[in-house]
């Protein structure tokens, strides 16, 4: 009941502007995650590992 509802209570609108920011967050968080795994002396692919197991 909950997923269903609640997905289909959004219009067009929200759903583009929803996937925008989620792509958004997704480019800025995969430098950044390996950049602090290069800066930390890990493996970049550890760096990219992490990012996903937050998220």
């Amino acid at each position: 009941m909950g997923t269903a509802v609640s997905i289909s209570m959004f219009d067009g609108i929200i759903i583009k502007s929803e996937i925008l920011a989620s792509l958004t967050v997704a480019m800025t968080m995969i430098p950044e995650s390996l950049s602090f795994a290069i800066l930390a002396g890990l493996s970049p692919l550890t760096g990219l590992y992490a990012a996903f197991l937050m998220a």
